[in-house]
């Protein structure tokens, strides 16, 4: 048995499911979605191995694997001894990257927790994401390695606080959104994305066009993002947005029960959420605005 193969059926010992990825790489070998709620076999987890021996093994995080993990990233000026300081856990692991992984119990009570990419070089990873997990092979050639193999520590707050999509986390200045358009240098893609992502989820720009228009983004940027990392991206935010919609008192996405193709009420905050920041333009300056009828 291969080292590879035996490290996955471990980690599906743990409760924990595990999808295959390309060798040296981050995208599956299978079709993966991230919305699976069942673990695989034991013997589906050995076919996959048998059939490509090499594939690097992502376990997946949130609730199906019951863990949450902080992916902690050096090059973004992040500090793994800030977060084993801040909150310590019992299963730790080094990527090939040079990155660090902090593993967490899953807390109770709760029915999802997004991913994050954060500002400080902090992600997380939980429902709907996955990591890389040892042994293997980073795209520079170093292994990812466990540092720690024991208990998890129960998600921190910090972790599990919401943040809404549409926040622009701290990218409200004037001319933000033209300035992440241009383009963005490694270390601070990932992090655009998100903000770019939860901007047009925010102004109710459909999942499929705001994902077309992050991959022409994505060629601005030195160098691009990996295709599956934009629509990981993308995905986690619109789901993020959908959930935090639905349980907005009286929203009914625009229909209600029994009720498809007729008229329905909004609330006042969900209308200047989606059109509060146009700006009007007039047919008969300051008296009739384009876009409405008026009978004479």
């Amino acid at each position: 048995m291969s080292s590879l193969l035996e490290a996955a059926l471990a980690y599906l010992d743990r409760g924990w499911s595990v999808i295959p990825c390309v060798p040296r790489g981050k995208k599956p070998l299978i079709e993966w979605g991230g919305d699976d709620n069942r673990l695989p076999t034991r013997k589906q987890v050995r076919s996959w191995w048998e059939k490509w021996p090499n594939a690097n093994i992502a376990i997946v995080t949130g609730a199906i694997s019951g863990i949450v993990v902080a992916d902690v990233d050096v090059d973004r000026g992040a500090k793994p001894e800030d977060v084993a300081g801040r909150t310590p856990t019992g299963f730790v692991v080094q990527t090939g990257g040079g990155g660090w992984h902090f593993y967490y119990a899953y807390p109770p009570g709760l029915d999802r927790i997004p991913n994050k990419v954060g500002s400080d070089g902090i992600d997380i990873r939980a429902d709907g994401g996955y990591v890389i997990a040892p042994p293997s092979i980073h795209a520079s050639g170093e292994l990812y390695s466990s540092v720690k193999e024991g208990d998890l520590a129960l998600c921190p707050s910090w972790i599990t606080s919401p943040v809404k999509p549409d926040d622009d986390s701290g990218s409200s200045e004037p001319g933000w959104i033209s300035r992440l358009l241009k383009g963005i240098d490694r270390g601070g893609r990932n992090d655009a994305c998100a903000k770019l992502a939860g901007y047009y989820a925010g102004k109710r720009i459909p999942k499929d066009i705001t994902l077309e228009m992050m991959f022409q983004w994505n060629k601005n940027n030195k160098p691009p993002l990996p295709r599956h990392e934009i629509s990981t991206t993308v995905n986690s935010v619109f789901k993020t947005d959908s959930n935090r919609r639905a349980r907005k008192p009286g929203y009914t996405n625009g229909k209600t029960e029994g009720e498809s193709g007729r008229f329905n009420l909004v609330s006042l905050d969900e209308y200047m959420h989606v059109y509060g920041d146009k700006e009007v333009s007039w047919t008969i300056d300051e008296w009739f605005p384009d876009e409405t009828i008026a009978f004479a």
